[in-house]
C-alpha cells in the first residue's frame, strides 16, 4: 500500500516545471491508515505502531533495556501478586526484621529474613539431673528435685511455655503415691505456683502423680507436660523453672534417679532425669 497519496500524475509529453511539481507536491497526503496491518497515522499527526504491529522477531535480542524500561521507585520490583494474569504493577520490598506488616503481596529481603529466622527459631532449654539424691521428709510437704532448674530468655510476647519434666525414681512402698509440680519465677523473683487444681477436698493440688514402684530394685519414670500460657512478663525477661516432689498420705525415703536399695551402685538401676522448657509464639 502506498504510503503518500499525490494527487497528480505526469503524462508522457507533460513538461516537468517547478510550478507542476510544487503542484503535485501541494496536493500530496499521507494515506490513512498508512497500513492496515501495522501503522496508523493519527490526527496529531504522529506515525504510530497498532497495538498488534510488533512482535518479538522484530526487536533485536538486547534491545530492551533496563533504561528503556519505566522507572521503578525504591524498593519496588515489577510483578503481579494479584492471584491472575494481570498487568504487571510495581510491588513492595519490605525490610522488616519483625515481618510486622504480614503482607501476602509484599517481598522480604535476605536480611529481614535471617533476622526474622534468627530471632523466632525454636527457643528451648535443658536442664539434666545425672546425680542421685534422697528425699526423706514429711508426707505432702513439697521438696525440691535438684538441678531441675532451666532458665529461658523470651523472644516473643504472649507466648506459652511447654515445661516437661521427667523424673526417674525410687520408693519404699508402692501404696502410697507421688506427687510432682513446676513452678516458675521472672526475672529472679520469687518462685510461683501455675495451674493447679482447686477445688478438689482434701487431696494435694499437684500437676502430675505416680505410684508403680514397689521398692526394692524397682525404679519408675513420671513424664508430664505443664502448659504455662499466661505469664506476666516483656520480651527478653528471662523464666526460670523448678521441678518439686512429695509423698502422699507416708512419710518414707523418695530416690531420685535410683531405686530404694541401690546403695553400693552396683547392682541396680540409674539413670538421668531431665525437664525440657520450650517458648511457642503466638
Amino acid at each position: 500500500m502506498a504510503i503518500i497519496n499525490t494527487n497528480g500524475s505526469f503524462g508522457p509529453t507533460s513538461t516537468v516545471t517547478n510550478t507542476t511539481l510544487n503542484s503535485v507536491a501541494d496536493a500530496a497526503t499521507f494515506a490513512d491508515p498508512v497500513d492496515d496491518s501495522t501503522l496508523q497515522l493519527h490526527t496529531d499527526g504522529k506515525l504510530r505502531i497498532k497495538p498488534s504491529g510488533v512482535g518479538t522477531t522484530q526487536i533485536a535480542a538486547s534491545s530492551v533495556t533496563k533504561a528503556k524500561i519505566e522507572n521503578v521507585a525504591s524498593m519496588k520490583v515489577l510483578g503481579n501478586t494479584s492471584g491472575s494474569p494481570a498487568a504487571p504493577e510495581e510491588v513492595n520490598i519490605l525490610d522488616e526484621d519483625n515481618m510486622s506488616s504480614d503482607s501476602a503481596t509484599a517481598i522480604a529481603t535476605q536480611q529481614s529474613i535471617k533476622a526474622y529466622v534468627d530471632t523466632y527459631k525454636l527457643n528451648f532449654a535443658l536442664a539434666t539431673k545425672s546425680d542421685t539424691q534422697n528425699i526423706t521428709g514429711t508426707e505432702n510437704t513439697w521438696f525440691e528435685i535438684t538441678n531441675l532448674n532451666p532458665t529461658i530468655t523470651t523472644k516473643a510476647s504472649g507466648s506459652t511455655f511447654i515445661a516437661t519434666p521427667s523424673i526417674n525414681w525410687g520408693h519404699y512402698n508402692q501404696n502410697y503415691g507421688i506427687g510432682f509440680k513446676v513452678m516458675y519465677s521472672v526475672n529472679g523473683g520469687t518462685y510461683q505456683d501455675f495451674g493447679l487444681p482447686t477445688g478438689i477436698g482434701n487431696r494435694v493440688a499437684v500437676h502430675a502423680t505416680d505410684h508403680s514402684t514397689d521398692g526394692g530394685g524397682a525404679m519408675s519414670r513420671a513424664t508430664f507436660d505443664v502448659f504455662f500460657d499466661s505469664i506476666s512478663y516483656s520480651i527478653g525477661d528471662t523464666i526460670s523453672f523448678k521441678v518439686y516432689a512429695q509423698d502422699f498420705q507416708v512419710s518414707q525415703a523418695l530416690y531420685i534417679n535410683r531405686s530404694e536399695n541401690d546403695d553400693d551402685n552396683n547392682d541396680r538401676a540409674r539413670s538421668i532425669s531431665t525437664i525440657k522448657v520450650q517458648e511457642i509464639y503466638q
